[in-house]
């Protein structure tokens, strides 16, 4: 900043079910991190917190952007 302070920035992420519409994990990221780099993090948040209720990802096809699910 102008007075030579730091401004920490954060990036919020999340991971939705898309058959639910259902958050499975919203995991907080340092705002100098891209997306490619904090995919895998969310992904295996996403995957602790199902596995947390009993439950896992689904192996399943990933519907196409803007495909309509029925």
């Amino acid at each position: 900043m102008k007075n030579g302070s730091t401004r920490l920035g954060y990036k919020p992420e999340h991971a939705v079910d898309l058959d639910t519409g259902v958050i499975v994990a919203a995991p907080i990221h340092p705002a100098d991190k891209g997306d490619t780099n904090t995919l895998d993090p969310t992904l295996k948040a996403a995957a602790r917190n199902l596995a947390a209720i009993g439950l896992e990802p689904t192996q399943g096809s990933v519907p196409a952007e803007g495909e309509m699910t029925p």
